[in-house]
């Protein structure tokens, strides 16, 4: 077994007008006065976010400074212009109002703020830099996929190095978050299927790491099962909004699932997750900036599998000091057979990939090269080079196997 301590003091809200009724009280009632609204493209004055907050600090009298602009896959360089405004503006908290994109670059930016004079903030993704405090931060969220609005880690990425990395701490968690499901109705279709992906694969690096748990001990049967039900729950969430995306009660649900897959409950008895399948995905979309997060996830899974499988069979001969799970293949039986009733790993890997297709998300690294545009033209193969080049420079490439240099490639290999 595994000892843990749960300690979560994020206040989560979630509700149809929530916002609107408490934001402002909420903000008051811990001392602020001038908030900066963080948000990206303006998508939150079509969805009412915009509106809510906006009439909430009204409400409540207070002032406050906007910084939009903010790209998916979040970027250092906008973080750093927003670091300046918050300064010169006298800033005392950060309101991100938007997606787990949004947020991450809230974060960000908190810890930016309270970095000495001189140093650059991407030095502390980058682990050059040590942070020891952030701004606070309040979440409204408009999209439900990161659950970054109840945990303290944030990716950020650098366009001018092509590198994309995860920081968090304990005082990058935000203090309120709002969920109200009625920003999500009018979501498109592929961010609702990418919020589900990435919730999927979230809960599934969890799983990951009931394999190293020792045959004396056996896999731990109370985390497993959350996990589980809570897969099948955002698949049926999914299934359900594609049909009526107007669903406010699926959307509230949904969300739930989203925040409940990395929120670090699911993290109790296992010792935290696996992060291969994310470590790769990031460096897929460090090299193509236009692929959204749950895209690159939904098609790297399958190759991990595949890797998984064939180490549990002993079909591949790891490098020396490589962890050998004793329960990899205890857990990859019971994780096909109990999400997708699947009685073997390719079973599972086919019942995956027809719930992608039935959702109009890839399925294969291929249709990935196909599709976008800032790599549809590059030899792919040369450009998997390129990314495994990326995930074994960070040094870490996974805390089950820690796939070596040829694993890597080999993983995308299995992904095609």
């Amino acid at each position: 077994m595994r000892d843990f301590t749960f300690n979560n003091p994020t206040k989560y809200v979630l509700g149809v007008d929530s916002v609107r009724g408490s934001l402002g009280k909420e903000l008051k009632n811990h001392g602020f006065s001038k908030p900066m609204l963080h948000f990206g493209s303006g998508s939150i004055k079509a969805n009412g976010a915009y509106d809510d907050v906006v009439g909430s600090l009204q409400e409540a009298g207070i002032e406050w400074v906007e910084a939009g602009g903010q790209k998916p896959n979040p970027r250092v360089e906008i973080c750093r212009e927003c670091i300046k405004q918050y300064k010169a503006e006298g800033c005392d908290v950060i309101v991100a109002v938007g997606g787990g994109s949004i947020v991450d670059s809230a974060k960000c930016i908190a810890v930016g703020v309270n970095l000495e004079e001189g140093e650059d903030v991407w030095g502390v993704w980058a682990g050059t830099t040590t942070a020891t405090s952030g701004a606070p931060i309040f979440v409204v969220l408009t999209l439900s996929a990161t659950a970054s609005e109840m945990n303290n880690g944030a990716v950020i990425t650098n366009m001018a190095l092509k590198q994309k990395y995860a920081y968090g701490d304990s005082f990058n968690m935000p203090v309120v978050s709002f969920v109200d499901p009625k920003y999500q109705v009018t979501l498109p279709k592929w961010q609702t299927v990418n919020g589900a992906v990435d919730t999927i694969t979230h809960l599934t690096e969890f799983a990951f790491m009931a394999a190293s748990a020792t045959a004396k001990d056996g896999l731990p049967n109370t985390s497993l099962h959350m996990i589980e039900a809570l897969i099948k729950s955002q698949i049926e969430n999914c299934d359900a909004l594609l049909e009526d995306p107007t669903n406010i009660a699926r959307r509230a649900d949904f969300a739930w699932a989203a925040t409940c897959g990395l929120n670090q409950m699911t993290d109790c008895m296992l010792g935290g997750g696996d992060w291969c399948v994310h470590m790769l995905e990031h460096a897929m979309s460090a090299v193509s900036f236009n692929l959204s997060h749950g895209a690159g996830l939904g098609v790297v899974l399958p190759g991990y599998l595949r890797f998984c499988d064939k180490v549990a069979k002993g079909e591949v001969t790891r490098p020396e000091g490589r962890p050998q799970p004793e329960c990899l293949k205890e857990f990859l039986a019971r994780y096909c057979k109990n999400v997708f009733g699947a009685d073997s790993v390719e079973d599972a890997i086919t019942a995956w990939k027809a719930i992608l297709a039935r959702w109009g998300h890839p399925t294969n690294m291929s249709e990935i090269f196909a599709v976008y545009d800032d790599i549809k033209d590059t030899n792919m193969d040369e450009t998997l080079d390129q990314m495994t080049d990326i995930t074994v420079g960070r040094g870490f490439t996974g805390q089950l196997l820690f796939p070596c240099k040829e694993e890597v490639r080999q993983i995308y290999e299995l992904a095609k």
